[in-house]
């Protein structure tokens, strides 16, 4: 069995949270306290939210730290250019795979995997490290959710991220979801 491999996303997730903000100091202060535990990757934020994210992004990846940075990114040609301006060693590309979710965004599977095909080898040329994030797997079609997650390693994703957007999974389905996933591969 593999070792636990930590990523932290508090200084792209954290902001999530209603009221908070880190400024610059604070996302500082954040990734040498991860840094010192020994964290070996950070999701350090979306560059997608502008130049000063940008700039954050640069900084805390110029000033040598021992984890790997990531940048998180929407499935959208756009996200991943400001990422490549931001300097991290890798991007996560986020994809709606759940029936609800491509309804509510007016996309289509097949959009899903064109996309996923074109962005991850984009990406691939632009990083050291291309990973995909599978958003709201944990109401996704299971057929497609394993069409998803193998079209990802096929086209060059070092590592697939099955996310439970809505907060259904418990310790048991979550076991039987990725046992499922796991399986086909």
């Amino acid at each position: 069995m593999a070792s636990p491999y930590f990523i932290d996303t508090t200084l792209r997730d954290g902001e999530q949270a209603p009221g908070v903000v880190f400024s610059l100091e604070e996302k500082i202060r954040i990734a040498a306290l991860l840094d010192g535990v020994g964290v070996p990757e950070l999701e350090v934020g979306t560059p997608a939210m502008g130049d000063t994210e940008v700039r954050d992004i640069r900084t805390i990846c110029n000033m040598g730290f021992g984890f790997k940075t990531l940048a998180w990114c929407r499935a959208a040609k756009k996200d991943l250019i400001m990422a490549s301006r931001a300097g991290t060693s890798g991007v996560h590309l986020s994809f709606p795979v759940s029936d609800i979710l491509l309804k509510a965004m007016g996309k289509e599977k097949s959009w899903v995997m064109a996309q996923l095909r074109e962005l991850v080898e984009q990406a691939s040329s632009m990083f050291q490290y291309v990973t995909v994030g599978a958003q709201d797997a944990s109401r996704a079609d299971p057929a497609f959710l394993i069409e998803f997650v193998c079209a990802a390693s096929c086209f060059g994703a070092s590592r697939v991220r099955l996310a439970d957007t809505v907060g259904i999974l418990n310790p048991t389905s979550t076991s039987r979801l990725i046992a499922s996933v796991r399986r086909s591969e």
